[in-house]
């Protein structure tokens, strides 16, 4: 595998919030609220997605999922912040159910967990994130990793990052933390795909080692998350994410799950040129949209707006520069081209795929070559 090593400089160094929403959408998927009823903030509304204001339900609309018009209904924030009675008391194995559900772990039975690795590694180039939350919030990260460890008796936690100035900074508060420790990683993409990095710090790849099945990856943004279950066995609804590009307020912002970019956009001062791109996830892995009519969902790490331009793709030229970069070795120009032979593509491992874009990325002939992967694997799927 050919690394690609990332060279780029941190542009943004402030944190913002937005945190009191005019409205919130919810994807209405059998839920039991109607027009006209009260929700209280952390009320369940569909699995896995609780309110994250209080207010009435005002209206049903339609609003863009990712590229998806899906229906919502509306809750219009009373700005009270009411949450009814809570006694919830922490249970190690309904702590665990709802870490499953929330796909914040991988099995159920991770009771005995020796190692905690927090991945505190940005999903891509560009996207700042994790960094600004560190440099923003040391020694409560390092506190709630320590409180995560006492509660489940885990005896040793690796916080893996990438940047200098960051290492340095969590070396100066890490005394009083002696079972944490700092481990900085060469920085190449995608080192911050949890499986490349468990490669790169352990020497295992994902074959359910016995050391392996001892270990938990958790990344660090979803402390917010872990700290609300290990109170309320509820999560947070809250975002961080990266907004940035040419002509927009460069930040990182702390949004409601739930909030409309519109919304976002507006606050941050709206767009500064007509004629945009925008583009929901980072530079390598995200998506163009054709508009800002979105919600905010537990999926979005970033927002990218760019000057509107179209890409024509040229001739593959059998350079084999994608099959070189692919960090789990698959040879994307045969998907390509054996895309209509369902025989074949099943001969070409494509579920191996950790969907980075290294390949559309480094193609010399702007072929989305991912994009072929992953309508490669919806071929299979299908079956």
């Amino acid at each position: 595998m050919e690394k690609i090593y990332i060279r780029e400089k941190v542009i943004v160094s402030d944190m913002d919030k937005y945190l009191k929403p005019e409205f919130i959408y919810i994807p209405i998927d059998n839920t039991k609220y109607s027009l006209g009823d009260y929700i209280h903030k952390n009320d369940v509304i569909n699995e896995n997605i609780y309110s994250p204001i209080s207010g009435y339900v005002s209206e049903e609309t339609y609003k863009y999922i990712d590229d998806k018009k899906t229906k919502c209904m509306v809750i219009e924030n009373d700005y009270k912040d009411k949450k009814r009675n809570n006694n919830y008391v922490f249970n190690k194995e309904k702590f665990f159910a709802t870490l499953k559900s929330s796909n914040l772990i991988d099995s159920y039975d991770k009771y005995d967990i020796k190692y905690l690795v927090i991945n505190a590694i940005d999903i891509e180039p560009y996207i700042f994130s994790k960094r600004v939350y560190i440099n923003n919030y040391t020694s409560n990260i390092l506190s709630i990793i320590d409180k995560i460890m006492g509660k489940l008796n885990i005896s040793k936690s690796i916080l893996a990052v990438v940047d200098n100035r960051l290492y340095n900074n969590l070396i100066n508060y890490i005394g009083t933390y002696p079972n944490i420790k700092i481990v900085k990683v060469n920085n190449y993409y995608p080192v911050s795909n949890n499986k490349i990095l468990l490669k790169e710090l352990f020497g295992f790849t994902y074959k359910k080692t016995s050391l392996e099945k001892s270990v938990w990856v958790l990344d660090l943004l979803s402390l917010i998350d872990i700290v609300s279950i290990m109170k309320n066995n509820t999560l947070k609804n809250e975002k961080i994410i990266t907004i940035g590009g040419i002509g927009i307020k460069n930040t990182i912002i702390i949004v409601k799950i739930g909030t409309s970019l519109r919304e976002i956009i507006k606050y941050l001062g709206g767009y500064k040129m007509s004629d945009i791109s925008i583009t929901i996830g980072g530079p390598l892995t995200g998506k163009q949209i054709d508009n800002d009519d979105i919600i905010i969902t537990k999926d979005i790490t970033s927002i990218i707006i760019t000057k509107n331009k179209s890409i024509s793709e040229k001739k593959c030229i059998s350079c084999s520069r994608c099959n070189s970069v692919c960090p789990v070795d698959l040879v994307p120009v045969f998907i390509m081209k054996n895309i209509n032979n369902k025989d074949n593509l099943k001969k070409l491992n494509i579920n191996k795929c950790i969907n980075c874009g290294l390949c559309s990325y480094i193609c010399p002939s702007s072929i989305n070559l991912r994009n072929y992967i992953i309508k490669a694997k919806e071929v299979i799927d299908n079956e």
